[in-house]
């Protein structure tokens, strides 16, 4: 019999152990997860990019918002070590400090529209028992180290990945045209974006949730067990990971799309296009309108 090969390419934006583990989960293999901790923990980091990278550091004690902007860029941001913003990224001969970074008052405005796409590929394989396994990797082409003093992060993007992790902010807004998004965020309390076709991936204890998109797909990986969520979609999906039993209720207004959830966690009423359910005591509230588009609940490693 002919050698069972089972190969998963990962299309990763931004590598971090969060983003690896987890997509490494969603697709339900168990034999993968060391493997690419390994790859995210000790083979990549800022001093692996190609090519040659600049390095600013900003100094933002008195700043406690940052807007960030980017056209054709992937980023990741990330915590910074001190009270400075520090920005790592390829620098062509027209870039010049004065037109990336702007301060009005209390707000940091980082403008990325003119640095150089440098992300390269990485490619590695392994084989564990009978099956084999590969990871296509992409570094990111700026990263932004944040210090703990800001709270209010803004992104805007077009036709660029996006990577947001371990940082402790009180509101992330992000607005993306193509690109994915993924943020891994222990201490967030509100999350915003909006997109037109790009995937959003969250992940952590964030109470209150806002997303709007046209076809992009939604994942929510949930440490507690009643956030607030409100998903507005066309043809876009949501899919929601609790760790523990779900405790919210739910108005799920739809032209077509489906629900999909364990039985057992629910009680639901179905009124029309409008469909109600109440997940234990229903203390979150999850507010979901689609088109066409489909809502999962499932357990944490489902």
């Amino acid at each position: 019999m002919a050698k069972k090969i089972v190969l998963i390419t990962l299309l990763i934006t931004v590598v971090s152990y969060g983003l690896s583990v987890s997509l490494a989960k969603h697709y339900g293999d168990e034999n993968m997860v060391q493997y690419l901790q390994d790859v995210a923990n000790h083979t990549f980091n800022h001093k692996s990019y190609k090519g040659t990278l600049t390095e600013e550091a900003i100094s933002a004690e008195k700043i406690n918002e940052l807007e960030i902007s980017g056209t054709g860029v992937d980023i990741k941001v990330e915590k910074s070590s001190n009270d400075k913003v520090k920005l790592l990224y390829s620098k062509t001969p027209q870039d010049q400090i004065s037109e990336l970074i702007h301060i009005n008052g209390l707000v940091m405005k980082l403008n990325l529209d003119n640095l150089e796409n440098h992300g390269s590929y990485v490619q590695f394989n392994f084989t564990k028992g009978k099956n084999y396994y590969g990871a296509l990797i992409k570094e990111p082409s700026v990263v932004i180290q944040v210090p703990e003093n800001i709270k209010r992060v803004v992104i805007k993007t077009v036709s660029g990945d996006l990577d947001v992790v371990d940082l402790s902010l009180d509101d992330l807004k992000i607005k993306s045209v193509s690109g994915d998004v993924h943020v891994t965020l222990e201490n967030l309390k509100n999350f915003e974006q909006e997109s037109v076709s790009g995937d959003i991936e969250l992940f952590g204890n964030t109470k209150d949730i806002k997303a709007k998109t046209i076809s992009g797909n939604m994942f929510v990986d949930s440490k507690i067990d009643n956030p607030n969520l409100k998903f507005v979609s066309t043809s876009g999906d949501l899919k929601v990971a609790f760790e523990k039993e779900p405790n919210f209720s739910l108005k799920f207004e739809t032209v077509s799309g489906e629900m999909i959830y364990p039985s057992k966690f629910t009680q639901g009423m179905i009124d029309s296009s409008v469909k109600n359910f109440t997940f234990g005591k229903g203390e979150g509230l999850f507010d979901v309108q689609t088109t066409s588009g489909n809502i999962k609940i499932v357990p944490i490693l489902e």
